[in-house]
Formats: C-alpha cells, sequence, structure tokens
C-alpha cells in the first residue's frame, strides 16, 4: 500500500490534538471562572472579561484549525475508513456557524443560541462533539494500523511487537468513543429537551439541576481524556512513521494506481468541505456585526412586551379585595431580632418601608440589596425599613448573618390586616409619615422603584387616595415570583 499521504495524516492528528485540547482548557478556564467569584474571590473578576475574549476570539480561530486537522487526517486512503466520520465532523462544523444566522433571521429564541448548540457561551456542547468525532477517526486510523502491521515486511517479531503497539491506542479510543456517546446522549436528553418541551424547564431545573451538570462535566473529562492521549498520539505518528517507511515495492503496480486515485478523490473531498466551513466562520463572523444587533434589539422588544403582559396578570392575580391605600395602618407591636421592640405608632414621622418576605423566595432575597441601600442612604432623612418573615428566628438569624443584613428583622404573622393574608412574597407596603399607606408593591423591586415610591408616599401626604397603585414593573424572574 502506498503511504505517501501518511505525513499528511501525521499534521493533522497534531493539528487537530492540539486545537481540541486548547478549547477544553479554554471551557475549563471560563467554567471555574464564576465558581471562584461565587465562593466571594472577587480577584477573579478582571478575568472574566479575559475569558469572554478567548471564547469570542480563540474558538473561531482553533475551529479554523481543528477543520485544517480534520482535513488532513481525511486524506489518508479509503480502506483507513477515517472519511466517513471526517465528513460528520466538518459538515457539523459548518452547520454549527451556520446556526446562528438562521436564528437571527428566523428571530427564534435566544435560547437557542445560549445553549450552546448554536455559539460557543460556556457550557458548550459543540468542542464535546467535535472531540468525539476525532476520537473516532483516530480510532478507525489505529485499528487499520493495527491490522496493516501483521502485514509488515520485518521479521514476525517486530511485527507483533507493532501490532501490541497499536494495540493500546485503539483500546483506549475504544473507551473514549463509548463513554462519550454516552454522555453525549445524557447530555441532549437533560439540556435540550426542556427546549424542545418547555414545561420540563421548571420541573428539570428544581429537581435534575446537579444531573444537567453531570454530562458536562464528564464531557469535559472526556476532552482531557483525549488530551491525555498525547502519550498515543504522537506513538500513533512514529508507528505512521514506521508504516511509511516500510518496503512496499510488492505492491502491484494496479493497486498502487487505484490507492493514488483513491487519496486523490478523498484530499479533494476534505478541502472542499475545509473551504465550506471557512465559508461558515466567516458568514458567523459577519452574523456577529449585522444580525446580532438587530436580533438583540427584536429580543429586548420581544421581553419587554412579556414582561409587560405578565405584570398586568400578576398584580391583577394579587390586588387586594378591598384597597388598603389611603387606609391608616394598624399599629403593628414587632420585636426584632436583636429584641428591640417596634410599633407604627414610635415611627410617625418617618416614611416606613414595611417588607414581607421569606428566605426561601427567591424574588425576596434577591431585593434585599435594594432594601439596604435604601435603608443605609436614607436612614438619617427619615426612612425606616422594616423586614417581616413568618419563618422562625433561628432560620432568619442564620440567614441575616450570611448575608449581612443591617436594618431591622422581625418573626412573626397573623398580623392586623391588612397584612393577614399576604399568599405572595415579597410584598412592600409603604407608609407616610402619618401613618397612612400609600403604596403597595408586588414582587421584587429595584432600588430606583423603592425610591420612587418613597418619593410618590412623600407627595401623597395629606390627599386623599383611593384604589391601589400599581407599581410592579421590574419583576425579574416569573418562575420564581410564587412559590
Amino acid at each position: 500500500m502506498s503511504t505517501n499521504s501518511f505525513p499528511f495524516c501525521r499534521r493533522g492528528i497534531s493539528i487537530g490534538y492540539w486545537s481540541i485540547i486548547l478549547m477544553a482548557a479554554i471551557l475549563f478556564f471560563a467554567q471555574l471562572l464564576p465558581q471562584f467569584l461565587a465562593a466571594g474571590y472577587k480577584e477573579v473578576i478582571p478575568l472574566l472579561s479575559t475569558s469572554q475574549t478567548l471564547i469570542k476570539w480563540g474558538f473561531p480561530i482553533l475551529q479554523v484549525s481543528l477543520a485544517a486537522g480534520v482535513a488532513l487526517l481525511m486524506s489518508a486512503p479509503q480502506k483507513v475508513k477515517v472519511l466517513p466520520w471526517g465528513i460528520a465532523c466538518l459538515t457539523f462544523t459548518a452547520c454549527v456557524f451556520l446556526w446562528p444566522s438562521v436564528v437571527y433571521m428566523l428571530n427564534l429564541s435566544n435560547s437557542w443560541l445560549a445553549s450552546g448548540l448554536g455559539g460557543f457561551g460556556s457550557p458548550s456542547i459543540v468542542p464535546c462533539i467535535q472531540a468525539w468525532l476525532f476520537s473516532g477517526m483516530l480510532l478507525k486510523l489505529s485499528a487499520w494500523g493495527q491490522a496493516e502491521s501483521t502485514q509488515h515486511p520485518a521479521s514476525l517479531p517486530q511485527a507483533a511487537k507493532l501490532k501490541n503497539e497499536w494495540s493500546k491506542p485503539v483500546s483506549g479510543l475504544h473507551f473514549v468513543l463509548w463513554a462519550g456517546g454516552l454522555l453525549l446522549a445524557v447530555w441532549f436528553v437533560l439540556y435540550y429537551l426542556p427546549i424542545l418541551i418547555p414545561q420540563l424547564s421548571l420541573y428539570y431545573v428544581r429537581y435534575f439541576r446537579l444531573l444537567m451538570w453531570l454530562p458536562q462535566v464528564g464531557m469535559f473529562i472526556l476532552m482531557l481524556l483525549l488530551g491525555a492521549f498525547a502519550g498515543r498520539a504522537y506513538p500513533i505518528n512514529r508507528l505512521l512513521k514506521s508504516l511509511s517507511c516500510a518496503d512496499d515495492s510488492n505492491l502491484a503496480s494496479t493497486e498502487s494506481t487505484t490507492i493514488a486515485s483513491q487519496k486523490e478523490s478523498n484530499t479533494a473531498l476534505a478541502w472542499g468541505m475545509f473551504g465550506l466551513v471557512l465559508l461558515s466562520i466567516g458568514s458567523y463572523l459577519a452574523s456577529q456585526r449585522l444580525l446580532a444587533p438587530q436580533y438583540a434589539s427584536k429580543q429586548l422588544n420581544k421581553s419587554k412586551a412579556f414582561f409587560e403582559d405578565f405584570n398586568r396578570r400578576f398584580q391583577e392575580a394579587n390586588k387586594e379585595l378591598v384597597s388598603s391605600i389611603g387606609t391608616a395602618a394598624p399599629n403593628l407591636q414587632m420585636e426584632s431580632l436583636q429584641g428591640d421592640s417596634i410599633t407604627l405608632e414610635s415611627l410617625r414621622g418617618k416614611v416606613v418601608l414595611l417588607n414581607f418576605w421569606e428566605t426561601t423566595k427567591i424574588p425576596s432575597t434577591a431585593e434585599i440589596p435594594s432594601l439596604e441601600l435604601i435603608y443605609n442612604e436614607k436612614s438619617v432623612d427619615g426612612i425606616a425599613v422594616i423586614g417581616i418573615s413568618p419563618e422562625p428566628k433561628p432560620t432568619l438569624e442564620a440567614f441575616v448573618r450570611s448575608k449581612k443584613v443591617t436594618y431591622p428583622i422581625v418573626s412573626g404573622s397573623n398580623w392586623q390586616p391588612p397584612f393577614h393574608q399576604l399568599s405572595t412574597k415579597p410584598i412592600t407596603y409603604v407608609i407616610d409619615r402619618q401613618g397612612i399607606i400609600r403604596v403597595r408593591l408586588v414582587g421584587m423591586q429595584g432600588y430606583t422603584k423603592l425610591k420612587s415610591a418613597i418619593e410618590q408616599a412623600l407627595l401623597a401626604e395629606g390627599k386623599p387616595v383611593e384604589g391601589e397603585t400599581k407599581t410592579n414593573n421590574d419583576v425579574k424572574d416569573p418562575l420564581d415570583v410564587r412559590k
């Protein structure tokens, strides 16, 4: 067999291998930084922009490099049977880079981009699939080398030694291929089914959050295993070189001619598909500049319309049967976690933000920083902030310590009307300096909205008010507002 194509195969193995390893390194880097940030290491914040830059520019460059490596590896004779795997890898790569343009033009949901199938965010399934397909090419090449070693023109012991050396990469790649296929199947079920069946989203997030990470971590491990295959990649190149140096003068000239024509055919197809990948990458980069801004604007308008409609329905569902706006607040008798006695009567002369919340409700905890800003900024100007939760004191004390909440927190329930039946948390009542309820805020509020509500309460002092003011325009998480 003519082995003139093997120098190209050896270069393809090296280029493809290092492209996959560098992509794996970038993904690990991008995955670890948020974990350190969540653990309180703010020093990693400058590195976040670095990881985004690596993903934005490093991935397209490495994708071109990987495609070149695959094309070179596809130049092997057809008898090696790497061609189907290479075609699958390059076709998949081209589709990946064309997919964002399809999403932009059809104005599909951005979940189709954030899922990692059409973009290169973190985590991304794209390099994992490519690594899996590339390992399939290496497996076919190693299996062929193992069979070909028995026909080596050297002595029988040398042939047995070569066959034994080929068996090591064959067994290792068999494991990578089967384990990778299993993990990819699990990943698709846990990660993409909720996109196809939206009703599964909440169920998956609540019960399978950890399981959704397992296949991702598993694929990264497999990519590292492919990296550990460096101990096999170089021997493969060495073994290919030994085969290419073999004396094949005993082959018939007709067979040599057939193999040469096959090589020419494979090479033309490989580089034709490589050109297609380059065009798709160019399309991807162009779409980021031309189509992405318009798409982002359309998605923003769609989100605004969704939240406006949600807010209207949410406020309607949670309005009071008899509005408390304009009525005198009852004189609640409260005791803070620190043991201080508080009554609404004693707070006359101050604007009071009475925040009913629970530690288990994400919107409740998410608005605490805004309440902290109001409390620390306005406490000297006659503003009081009080958080009231029906949860037991030990639970609240542990939460307050961990989150460093400084405004008074009260544990209690069964308050006087209108604070007695609050099915939704959080709800904030704004009481003016005369003890009159002026604003009722339902759902999570931001700093700007809270300041606006305080100003509204101050302006309304001394004025009769009828009806309930609807001011909740910044509810962020519709799935978690009601539990």
